[in-house]
C-alpha cells in the first residue's frame, strides 16, 4: 500500500533517544492517511459532479443558458475590443476598436523602363529582319525609383553592371518566327537601378560573343516607360519605324544620353 506522498510504507523502528519514537510515527502515518482519504474522497466528489447527469440543475437559478445570438456578439466585441498594456498596468485600461484585418500601404514610385533592339533596319511588320547566321534581338528591363535621374544622367551600361555568377543560356521556340533561338540570360545592377537583358539569335554561337557594350542607342527599335504597377500609364515611348508617335512626357524635347534612342543627345546639331 502507498502512503499519500506515493512512497510505500515500512515499518521503522528506533532506538531510545535517537530520532522519532514508534508512537510519533504512528500518530504521523494516521494524520497522512487522514489526509489522504480526504484528498481521495475530494477527488471521488469532483469526478461524480463533473460526470452526473443532473449537472445543469446544480448551476446558478439567476444564469440562465447562452444562446448562439448571444455568444457571436460576445466574441464580436471580444475581437473588436483591446487593452493596451500601459492602460492595463496603470488602471486605466478602455475599450478601443481593433485597427482592419488589411493594411492600406502605398507602394513606393517604381518605373519601368523597357528598350527592345536589334541587329536588323528593315522591318517585316512590327519586327526587324536579321542575319540568321550573325543577327540578334535584345530585350532590356530596367526598373527604377528614380526615372528623372535616369533620363537626365542617361542610360548606361557596361560589363560592371553584370551579375556574372547569372549569365546563362537557353533554347527557345519564337511562336512568331516558328523557330527555335538562343537566348542569353544577364541580371544587371547599378545603385539607381536593377534590370535584365536576353539576347536572342538562331546561331548559338552569336550569343556566346555577345558583350553588354554591343549595345547601342542606333539598335533600338522600340522602347517604352510606364509606371511598375501601373502599366496603362505610359511615360516615354519610342518606335523607330513609326517616329510620329515618339513622346517623352517627362521631360519632353531634353535630349538624353546613353541608350535612349529619342530625343539623342548625340544628334542634337
Amino acid at each position: 500500500m502507498f502512503n499519500f506522498f506515493g512512497f510505500q510504507r515500512r515499518q521503522t523502528h528506533t532506538t531510545t533517544g535517537v530520532g522519532h519514537t514508534n508512537r510519533e510515527f504512528g500518530q504521523m502515518e494516521s494524520e497522512i492517511d487522514r489526509i489522504a482519504e480526504e484528498s481521495d474522497q475530494s477527488e471521488e466528489e469532483i469526478v461524480l459532479v463533473g460526470t452526473r447527469s443532473d449537472i445543469t440543475a446544480r448551476s446558478s437559478p439567476s444564469q440562465s443558458p447562452v444562446s448562439p445570438q448571444q455568444q457571436s456578439a460576445c466574441q464580436s466585441q471580444t475581437t473588436s475590443e483591446s487593452r493596451t498594456a500601459e492602460e492595463v498596468a496603470g488602471g486605466t485600461a478602455a475599450y478601443r476598436p481593433l485597427p482592419p484585418s488589411y493594411q492600406d500601404v502605398t507602394n513606393p514610385r517604381l518605373w519601368k523602363v523597357t528598350l527592345k533592339f536589334s541587329t536588323g533596319d528593315s522591318f517585316e511588320g512590327r519586327y526587324p529582319v536579321i542575319e540568321k547566321a550573325t543577327g540578334w534581338f535584345g530585350d532590356l528591363v530596367v526598373e527604377t525609383a528614380d526615372i528623372v535621374g535616369l533620363m537626365q544622367e542617361g542610360l548606361c551600361l557596361s560589363q560592371e553592371n553584370v551579375k556574372v555568377q547569372e549569365s546563362y543560356i537557353t533554347p527557345a521556340y519564337s511562336q512568331n518566327f516558328k523557330t527555335w533561338y538562343w537566348d542569353r540570360h544577364f541580371t544587371l545592377v547599378d545603385p539607381r537601378w536593377s534590370g535584365t537583358m536576353i539576347v536572342r539569335a538562331t546561331n548559338s554561337t552569336v550569343p556566346s560573343k555577345f558583350r553588354i557594350e554591343h549595345l547601342t542607342a542606333d539598335h533600338v527599335y522600340r522602347g517604352e516607360v510606364v509606371d511598375a504597377f501601373k502599366t496603362s500609364n505610359w511615360y516615354y515611348c519610342f518606335t523607330r519605324n513609326a517616329p510620329e508617335s515618339n513622346a517623352n512626357y517627362v521631360l519632353e524635347d531634353t535630349a538624353m544620353k546613353g541608350l535612349w534612342p529619342w530625343p539623342r543627345k548625340d544628334l542634337v546639331p
